[in-house]
């Protein structure tokens, strides 16, 4: 074994002891954010502002659609009795009908998703903030989610820094 593989399992060692030693001290929560999302009554306002700026647009366009399906309906069942002129016309008032209808449906879903991110960014801001205030409310060093994912850590725990400048050192 050669001297460089020695000083770094030693300085590994040594990191780990002085980890495990700190972390006795640190104070660590767990949160559930799939109950907090789906119980937080800023989603349930979220949900609502989204439901009364898109439900009347959706509502005219599902209506729209109904419209649409009588008429090609009615082409399929009277069809063969129409003059070629009304049967050319409505094949074709169908046509353009489908299309605009595909294209609003899809501006539809393009704003929705749009406002639902801008929701959803609103919402992760208050929650970081909820989480930060319960961890210095309660001395909390970390906040983890159920999954394990670090959603809170004091600078107390930040790491950073000092695991950059261990890298510099190995890389001498």
């Amino acid at each position: 074994m050669s001297l460089f593989n020695f000083k770094k399992i030693l300085l590994a060692g040594a990191l780990s002891f002085a980890s495990i030693t700190s972390f006795a001290n640190t104070k660590v929560g767990v949160v559930d954010m799939a109950d907090i999302l789906n119980s937080e009554p800023q989603t349930e306002s979220a949900n609502k502002r989204l439901q009364a700026e898109f439900g009347a647009r959706k509502d005219q366009l599902d209506n729209d659609q109904k419209t649409l399906q009588a008429d090609v309906e009615r082409l399929q069942k009277d069809g063969d009795t129409m003059t070629a002129d009304q049967s050319k016309t409505l094949q074709e008032s169908i046509r353009v009908r489908q299309r605009d209808s595909k294209r609003r449906y899809d501006d539809l879903a393009e704003d929705y998703r749009k406002r639902d991110a801008d929701e959803q960014a609103t919402l992760r801001t208050s929650v970081r903030k909820a989480l930060e205030a319960v961890a210095t409310e309660m001395g909390l060093d970390v906040i983890l989610s159920g999954n394990g994912d670090v959603l809170f850590a004091s600078k107390r725990v930040q790491v950073t820094e000092q695991v950059k400048a261990k890298l510099a050192q190995l890389a001498k």
